[in-house]
């Protein structure tokens, strides 16, 4: 019983190599003496008490779920294999295809001269997305799927990726948010700071940010770069008759070196707590900008403008609105599950709870490509689209309508 035990760690452990670190065939168990019924569940006892202490912290990079937790179960089943990479594979595509669609549609603008603040904000937020969608979920996929290996130096420097497009996406979400805020204070002078400092600042702002909290985490921030306790050597203490009798090493090489994706818990923490604060301050923004938008038919900034300037800030704040509770409702329930795992320990639910963290685990990942879907609510968006539509399909002359007109009026009468 305690060797099966000791091999359905073993699948758990190879899981958490891929997709780029060679994998470990098989664990050795050095001979073990002959022990009691007690002995043995005592010894039995200690060993899955170390493991399970060594093994709690680690946990795999959020965007995927704790797929740790599935990886004893699904390890020498094709059929979920399978199933796992078609549901990464849709997941790639529901990011990348939203986000290069809305990037298309605001490159159009940009011959115009018309671009908004806004709509740089959003290239850079688009641009994020599809590298996320395709270098990220895409090769993650395949990668996991058919175990292709690049070394270890790769596979940090994918993980470390991995880190970034997330924190880049959740930094572009904080910057949409101020970006908000201020043309809810203030919409005349909004449309004069296009090509302003600050819009400058706030278009730069993302990416530094990203690179800066990213860094560290390459260096320190993943389990497998620090000194953390190793699978090789567990001493167990050898009970003959209910009296110590010696310490007996169990002798289990653990995948050295090791790539995966699980953070250290101080750099999990700060991720989750980093997350928590970006969805109190979208959540804050949005009040913010309902309240001036309510407002907006007594201040005097909206007086300043057009009926047509008017209705077009009014439904790109309303974007925004539904945009930020769509990231603040998905982002700020999956912090809590991944917060309340790491105070409770991941052994401690049952099959509803992994069901639930699944579902919003998931929709978190895949809001990356809802929310350029909900930017079209942008009347400014939509106006793009549809001098986009005309470019690629030419609006018929007026010769051309007079003789489809004539062609139908004669073919109705030669149906009479």
């Amino acid at each position: 019983m305690l060797v099966a035990k000791l091999f359905s760690i073993r699948k758990v452990v190879t899981r958490a190599n891929h997709p780029f670190s060679p994998l470990p065939t098989s664990f050795h168990l050095s001979p073990l003496p002959t022990y009691t019924s007690v002995a043995a569940s005592e010894l039995e006892a200690s060993v899955l008490s170390t493991i399970n202490k060594m093994t709690d912290f680690e946990f795999e990079y959020p965007s995927y779920g704790l797929r740790n937790r599935y990886g004893s179960d699904k390890l020498g089943r094709p059929d979920q294999e399978f199933n796992y990479y078609l549901l990464h594979i849709g997941v790639s595509i529901l990011v990348t295809v939203p986000n290069l669609f809305l990037f298309i549609t605001l490159m159009s603008k940009s011959g115009t001269g018309n671009m908004r603040p806004l709509d740089k904000i959003l290239l850079n937020y688009t641009i994020n997305g599809i590298l996320w969608g395709v270098f990220g979920h895409s090769l993650f996929t395949h990668t996991y799927f058919f175990n292709w290996s690049f070394g270890i130096i790769a596979c940090r420097i994918y993980h470390t990726l991995m880190v970034a497009f997330d924190f880049a996406f959740q930094f572009h979400m904080f910057v949409v948010s101020v970006d908000r805020v201020l043309q809810a204070i203030s919409p005349y002078r909004y449309l004069q700071r296009v090509n302003s400092v600050g819009c400058g600042i706030l278009l730069a702002f993302p990416w530094v940010s990203t690179i800066l909290v990213t860094l560290p985490i390459y260096f320190v921030g993943f389990a497998s770069n620090s000194t953390t306790p190793s699978l090789a050597l567990l001493p167990v203490t050898t009970i003959t008759n209910g009296y110590p009798d010696a310490v007996t090493e169990i002798s289990l090489p653990a995948p050295n070196p090791v790539c995966s994706s699980a953070l250290i818990p101080p750099a999990n923490r700060a991720f989750h707590l980093f997350t928590f604060i970006i969805c109190l301050f979208t959540v804050a923004s949005t009040f913010i900008v309902i309240y001036f938008l309510l407002k907006s038919r007594g201040l005097q900034s909206y007086r300043l403008l057009t009926s047509v300037d008017r209705r077009s800030i009014r439904s790109s704040l309303t974007a925004g609105i539904v945009v930020n509770l769509m990231f603040a409702a998905t982002m700020f329930v999956l912090k809590c599950f991944h917060q309340h795992i790491m105070d409770n320990g991941y052994r401690q639910h049952d099959e509803r709870f992994w069901i639930a963290l699944d579902v919003f685990a998931y929709l978190a990942v895949s809001s990356a490509g809802i929310i350029p879907v909900l930017w079209f609510v942008d009347s400014d968006v939509r106006k793009a689209l549809y001098t986009l539509y005309r470019r690629i399909v030419p609006e018929p002359s007026e010769e051309s309508k007079l003789a489809s007109k004539s062609k139908r009026d004669s073919f109705e009468l030669i149906n009479d």
